[in-house]
C-alpha cells in the first residue's frame, strides 16, 4: 500500500522540476541555437524573448497537474525530450522530428491543457530556431493537436483512425496553405512531413501502452481499491466503530445516487464520503478533520480526496464544492435519521419533516450559500432525498 504515491507529491515534483528546466532549456537553447545558426543579434534577442513567452504559457497548466508520482518520470522525460528535440530541430530538416509525440504523452499523463501547452512550446521553439514561417508552425501544431485530441479523449482509438484523420486533415491543409501563399513545394516538402508523422506514431505506439500499464491503470486500480467498502481502512472502521461505519455506508449510497443525477466527480464525492470521518479511528471525537487528513496522507491518497475533506470541514480558505456541499447535506440527514431511530426505537419517523428540517438548516448556512451548489442542485438534492424514503427504513 505504501508504495502507491499521492497525486499531490507527484504533481509537485513534476511541476517544480519542469518550472526550472523549461525556461532554462527553452530560452537558453533557443538563444544558443539561433546564435550558432548565424542569426543577427537582434534576431537572437527576439527569438529568446518569444521563447520565454512560450515557456510562461507552457508552465501555467503545470500548477493544476493531477499526476501521481508513478507518472512523474514519464512526464518529465517526455517534456524534456520534446524541449530538446525542438531546440535541436534548428540543425535538422523541417518536419522530420517527432515533436507531436512527446506532447501526446504529456496529454495522456497530465491532461489536455498540459499537452496543448507543451505542443505550443515545442512547435513554437522549433519554428524560431529553424527560422521558418507560420506555415510550418501551422502544420506542426495542427497535426499534433489532432493526435492529442484522439489519444487523450479516447483510450481505445485505433492507430489507423488517428493516422487517417491526421493525414486527411493536416496534409491537405498544409499543401493548400502552401499553394495560397505561393510557397515553394520541393520534393522534400512533400516527403518530410510524412516522415515526421511516421516517427510520431512509432513513438506513441511504443510508449502509450507502457504509460497506461505503469501509470494510468495502476492509479485507477488504487483509486478503485480505496473506494471499495472492503478496503482495509474501512474494514477497520467497521470493526472498531460500527456506528460510524454504518452511517458512512448509508451516506455514500445516497451520495452515489445524487452523483448520477447531478454529474458529480466520482473520486472526490465518494472519497470524501468514505474518509471525512475516518479520523475517529484515532480515538477521541475531536479534531476529526486533522486526524482524517493525517490517515489518508499516510496512505498516499489522491489529492482530490484531501481537497474534498478540507472543503467539507471548511478548513482554510476553501469553500464547498458541489461534492462537499452535497455530502454535508446527505450526512446531516443520515445522522438525524440514525440518531432518531436509536433514541426512539419502534417509533415511525417522518422522513419528509426531517428532510425539510435539514434542507432549511443547511441551506441557510453561509458556507452553503457561498458554495458551488446552484439553486437547481439544491432542488435536485431535496427531490432525490424525498424519493429515497423507502431506503431510510433500512437504516438501523
Amino acid at each position: 500500500m505504501t508504495e502507491e504515491r499521492t497525486e499531490d507529491k507527484g504533481s509537485k515534483t513534476a511541476a517544480l522540476t519542469l518550472m526550472i528546466f523549461i525556461p532554462v532549456i527553452g530560452t537558453g537553447g533557443t538563444a544558443i541555437v539561433s546564435y550558432f545558426r548565424f542569426f543577427s543579434i537582434q534576431e537572437v534577442i527576439l527569438n529568446t524573448i518569444i521563447a520565454a513567452g512560450l515557456c510562461i504559457v507552457a508552465e501555467m497548466p503545470l500548477k493544476r497537474l493531477t499526476i501521481d508520482s508513478k507518472g512523474v518520470i514519464y512526464f518529465v522525460y517526455s517534456y524534456l525530450s520534446g524541449l530538446l528535440l525542438a531546440v535541436l530541430s534548428g540543425f535538422c530538416y523541417e518536419f522530420i522530428l517527432p515533436l507531436a509525440a512527446p506532447a501526446v504523452l504529456i496529454g495522456i499523463l497530465g491532461g489536455t491543457p498540459a499537452g496543448s501547452s507543451a505542443l505550443l512550446l515545442f512547435t513554437g521553439i522549433s519554428t524560431l530556431v529553424l527560422y521558418e514561417s507560420g506555415l510550418y508552425f501551422f502544420m506542426m501544431y495542427l497535426i499534433g493537436y489532432i493526435l492529442l485530441m484522439f489519444y487523450t479523449l479516447e483510450r481505445e482509438v485505433s492507430l489507423l483512425t488517428a493516422v487517417f484523420t491526421s493525414l486527411a486533415v493536416g496534409v491537405p491543409a498544409f499543401y493548400a496553405c502552401s499553394i495560397l501563399s505561393r510557397a515553394r513545394l520541393a520534393p522534400e516538402n512533400i516527403v518530410f512531413p510524412l516522415v515526421g508523422l511516421l516517427l510520431d506514431f512509432i513513438v506513441i505506439l511504443i510508449m502509450r501502452p507502457k504509460i497506461y500499464t505503469n501509470v494510468i491503470d495502476r492509479r485507477e486500480n488504487f483509486i478503485n481499491s480505496i473506494l471499495d467498502p472492503e478496503y482495509e481502512l474501512l474494514q477497520k472502521l467497521k470493526k472498531d466503530n460500527r456506528k460510524e461505519y454504518d452511517k458512512m455506508v448509508h451516506s455514500v449510497h445516497i451520495a452515489s445516487i445524487l452523483m448520477e443525477r447531478m454529474g458529480l466527480q466520482r473520486v472526490k464525492l465518494l472519497g470524501t464520503g468514505y474518509y471525512c470521518r475516518i479520523g475517529v479511528l484515532r480515538g477521541e471525537n475531536s479534531n476529526i478533520a486533522e486526524k482524517s487528513l493525517a490517515l489518508i496522507h499516510e496512505r498516499d491518497f489522491p489529492k482530490v480526496i484531501s481537497d474534498g475533506i478540507l472543503e467539507y470541514y471548511g478548513i482554510g480558505s476553501t469553500r464547498h464544492s458541489r461534492e462537499s456541499g452535497t455530502l454535508l447535506i446527505v450526512n446531516s440527514l443520515i445522522t438525524m435519521i440514525y440518531d432518531f431511530k436509536h433514541r426512539h426505537k419502534g417509533k415511525k419517523a417522518d422522513y419528509n419533516i426531517m428532510i425539510t428540517s435539514v434542507m432549511k438548516r443547511i441551506t441557510a448556512e453561509k458556507s452553503i450559500l457561498q458554495s458551488d451548489l446552484s439553486l437547481n442542485d439544491i432542488n435536485v438534492i431535496s427531490e432525490t432525498l424525498r424519493k429515497q424514503a423507502f431506503y431510510y427504513d433500512f437504516i438501523l
